[in-house]
């Protein structure tokens, strides 16, 4: 398996959550495993593997529902996703199946006691739908959908745009605003991908996007509705992250015996443009922190307010953060290429045998 679809769905918002204890860092984490784990539990015929991986997806499973109530139902199609990639009309199956029924109800239970059960009738304010006249709640349903991609996008640190509230992308408590050099590189990386990805379409692949396509669409839809809120406005990017993360890997999935093409180009561009976004965006984020956004100069060890008096400074700190991110994507992306070729063969983003 590759680790593609993390540097092109992380970054900034990813990155910042991931590293964090904020339970939207348990939830992208856990609904990720448990498709990745499930999509090689349906490959693997031993019994060893079969043990391991189908105690990781029900480890996910229960990491990613016990987080947040959302990102339970988040598992369930990340599971429904996983089976309808690996689907094949065998006993065998049908018996591994059985595994993700069992991760349905751990859902299930987790999402009937977790405090997000009651979005679903109440809404995010507890306002209702039928609190308002047709003409009203049909202004809100269209407003939405105007302006739905805003909440896609925002995981890439996008704010701003038409006339969604600027803070929409920030990081922090959306008082930190990702530059235009971070958002562009990291936006235009994951369509890139995304699209390659779409070049090994067949009849399952395209099942398993269309679902979670139709996910990403119709659950913020329906709690801005119940909520009676508009894009910007209580529904944050970070909770739709955990199926931005699965939709990336749906999309870079080829099955076994099929090879993912990309040229070395493709391979630069991506390194260096998700290299640069990370390293300001850590820069900006940084100096959030250490003097607050009213110091402009790149040299974060200038007018320190915050920072440890006996450990390295800031400067060095961010310039360790930066090359280690790039070394990590020089180690993820040189897996994807054999050197000598015109165009690279790659080993599948997800393999999973018939």
């Amino acid at each position: 398996m590759s680790a593609i679809m993390w540097p092109v769905t992380l970054l900034p918002l990813g990155l910042f959550l991931v590293t964090s204890n904020n339970p939207s860092s348990w939830a992208i984490m856990g609904v990720a495993f448990a498709f990745t784990s499930l999509l090689s539990f349906f490959a693997v015929t031993k019994r060893g593997p079969l043990v391991a991986l189908g105690g990781l997806f029900l480890i996910s499973t229960v990491m990613a529902a016990g987080a947040r109530g959302d990102a339970a139902i988040y598992a369930v199609i990340a599971s429904l996703a996983a089976m309808t990639l690996s689907f094949t009309k065998s006993r065998a199956f049908a018996w591994k199946a059985l595994l993700p029924l069992a991760g349905l109800g751990i859902s299930l239970i987790f999402y009937f006691m977790s405090q997000q059960a009651g979005v679903a009738s109440t809404g995010l304010g507890g306002a209702t739908a039928g609190s308002k006249s047709l003409a009203e709640n049909l202004g809100v349903l269209v407003s939405n959908v105007m302006q739905l991609p805003a909440l896609w996008i925002g995981v890439f640190g996008e704010s701003g745009l038409g006339s969604v509230p600027v803070t929409l992308g920030n990081l922090g408590w959306l008082d930190t605003q990702m530059p235009m050099l971070v958002w562009v590189p990291a936006l235009f990386v994951a369509m890139t991908a995304f699209f390659t990805g779409l070049r090994h379409l067949d009849m399952r692949k395209t099942l398993a996007l269309c679902g979670v396509a139709a996910a990403l669409i119709a659950l913020p839809l329906y709690v801005l509705q119940v909520s009676l809120s508009r894009v910007g406005s209580d529904l944050q990017p970070r909770y739709l992250l955990p199926l931005i993360v699965v939709i990336m890997a749906v999309a870079l999935y080829v099955k076994s015996g099929h090879d993912f093409f990309v040229s070395r180009g493709q391979i630069v561009v991506w390194v260096g443009m998700l290299g640069v976004a990370q390293s300001l965006a850590l820069h900006v984020n940084m100096r959030r922190y250490i003097t607050g956004t009213d110091v402009l100069s790149m040299n974060l060890n200038q007018n320190i307010e915050w920072w440890w008096s006996t450990s390295v400074g800031p400067q060095t700190v961010w310039i360790i953060g930066s090359i280690s991110w790039f070394l990590l994507l020089l180690l993820i992306f040189n897996n994807l290429h054999l050197s000598g070729e015109k165009h690279v063969k790659t080993h599948a983003a997800f393999t999973a045998t018939k």
